[in-house]
């Protein structure tokens, strides 16, 4: 039985590495299956403040001091060199090989297509982009093989679960009023809505009921929600952070099956995610590591000569590269995302112009 519930690599490792008092850091993509390892404490959600350690955080070190041979086991799907290597010196562990034991997977995701798609203020293209892509996913389900198929499985040719992600909660409302508008079963999530509504939504969703088959959510959705069949993850604008970007778009394709992930990229997004980590920043919280996270994202999504998934594992400090196999967009097509790169973003000189005359200053952005 245990053999059976411990399918994926290192994990019958992982555990026995703790049974054997050992300090453990695991670092394992999202699906691993992390939460069949022993978890005391659990390192959850790094990506949204790995760089920024709340004050209960820190104060775990008092576990390690008074319990001194009681084996402590990290676990994370998102945290580079310098993040894994605060959260061990926070905790103050010996990173000795004796005492610590540290399994580092590979980042690589290869079901996940992942592409950066361009948008800019003056000619925004967002939603008749993202209408075009999902309706050309019906339209091959419901090819005439394909939808044979989907009956015998009980499947509706709708049923394409996915999230997207929005950074405030009035963008998730008109984003998902626009998108029902269009024909498209999509609905809000976020912290405004009131308990049953959110639970009435969630659940809808995750049974696969007709008129719930898009979350809009704003970052705070995810946790700890188990779907597997999510088949697509949408970032509308970029995220805070290079982990966070991750560790949502993880949460495409945990069955193993082919699943879509793109961000809408905009310099002037850029500009406005800046203003607000800078304004984060003034409570006290560790405001380069957080510039640094999203400055690398923002080069992340202007580099159009190399593979995306190459990309992320290089960030998280992997050395050895998988293979992408066509799964993101630059191997797909390298000449035609050069060109939506050049045709698709706004000029830096007009991003700064406008910064300066305080385009930027009021975007409403809100978490929950």
């Amino acid at each position: 039985m245990l053999t059976e519930l411990l399918s994926r690599p290192h994990q019958r490792e992982i555990i026995e590495a703790a049974l054997n008092g050992h300090d453990v850091y695991v670092q394992a993509a999202t699906s691993f299956g992390k939460s069949l390892c022993f978890q005391l404490p659990a390192v959850i959600d790094q990506g949204k403040w790995g760089h920024d350690f709340r004050k209960d955080f820190k104060r775990l070190s008092w576990f390690r001091e008074t319990f001194q041979d009681v084996p402590i086991m990290c676990l994370t799907a998102t945290a580079n060199p310098q993040v894994r290597h605060d959260v061990l010196s926070t905790l103050k562990l010996d990173q000795t090989p004796e005492r610590l034991k540290c399994f580092l997977m590979s980042p690589q995701r290869q079901n996940l297509h992942i592409e950066i798609r361009y948008t800019k203020d003056e000619d925004d293209t967002r939603l008749s982009d993202f209408l075009k892509w999902i309706r050309a996913v019906y339209d091959r389900r419901r090819a005439e093989s394909r939808k044979q198929e989907l009956f015998l499985e009980g499947e509706r040719v709708e049923n394409v679960p996915g999230i997207i992600y929005t950074m405030s909660r009035d963008e998730c409302e008109s984003l998902s009023a626009a998108l029902r508008d269009e024909g498209i079963g999509a609905r809000p999530f976020h912290a405004r809505l009131s308990k049953d509504a959110k639970e009435t939504t969630l659940n809808r969703w995750i049974n696969n009921e007709p008129g719930y088959d898009i979350i809009v959510a704003t970052t705070a959705f995810g946790m700890g929600i188990d779907k597997n069949n999510v088949r697509f993850v949408v970032h509308w604008r970029i995220p805070k952070s290079f982990e966070g970007y991750y560790q949502e778009a993880g949460r495409a394709g945990r069955d193993g099956n082919a699943s879509y992930c793109f961000l809408y990229y905009s310099r002037e997004d850029l500009e406005r995610v800046m203003r607000m980590v800078r304004n984060d920043c003034k409570e006290g919280s560790n405001s380069k590591a957080r510039l640094r996270s999203l400055q690398a994202l923002a080069m992340y999504c202007e580099n159009t000569d190399a593979c995306r998934h190459a990309g992320i594992c290089k960030y998280f400090g992997e050395t050895s590269i998988p293979e992408c196999d066509f799964a993101c967009d630059w191997h797909k097509d390298a000449h035609g995302l050069e060109t939506r790169f050049l045709k698709g973003l706004a000029s830096q000189d007009w991003v700064s112009t406008q910064a300066m005359q305080g385009t930027y200053d009021d975007y409403d952005h809100e978490d929950c």
